[in-house]
């Protein structure tokens, strides 16, 4: 009898804990998802792309702090397209808004090609310390937003030098 009481309760503690196990993976498969969707920007002008978040990266520097995005773009129009990358403005928790970087590697123009893609663009954007605090958003077209970061403080301290990569939106 208490062979087969505790035989139940362990059945029942093993279907517990893989049942959590799947919900946490389906939940974290599901916030990848979303953090990587295809954003259809259309503009008044016919610039049509598609951007799709890949990583963002995060960093500290004897200059500041940083946040990095890898973008793909995708042009799926029969003629090349020229994005400017300061219409890409990332916005904090604060409200203060950030332009990429258009200096030393990056250039001020994103070229795509007629019908093609460009994988892992970079967006750079050196912010305050305090960014971290909450929501950080990416414009990725006129008037289209998109979440990098959600609510809630990133407490994990970085040393100089020190990156932190993440394909959610939750860190």
């Amino acid at each position: 009898m208490k062979n087969k009481l505790a035989m139940a309760i362990g059945v029942a503690a093993l279907v517990v804990l893989l049942a959590s196990l799947a919900t946490l993976g389906y939940l974290r498969a599901r916030e990848a998802r979303q953090f990587s969707e295809r954003h259809a920007v259309r503009t008044y002008g016919g610039t049509n792309y598609v951007a799709t978040l890949q990583q963002t990266t995060i960093g500290r520097t004897a200059a500041g702090y940083i946040v990095i995005l890898a973008v793909e773009f995708e042009n799926p129009n029969p003629f090349p397209v020229r994005l400017d990358r300061n219409w890409f403005i990332l916005v904090d928790h604060d409200k203060d808004f950030y332009l990429p970087a258009t200096t030393g590697t990056h250039e001020r123009w994103i070229d795509l090609p007629a019908r093609g893609t460009v994988e892992k663009e970079t967006l750079s954007y050196a912010v305050p310390a305090d960014s971290f605090a909450g929501v950080i958003a990416v414009q990725l077209g006129h008037q289209y937003w998109t979440l990098v970061k959600e609510v809630g403080e990133f407490t994990e301290p970085l040393a100089d030098g020190q990156f932190r990569s993440f394909r959610r939106r939750h860190w």
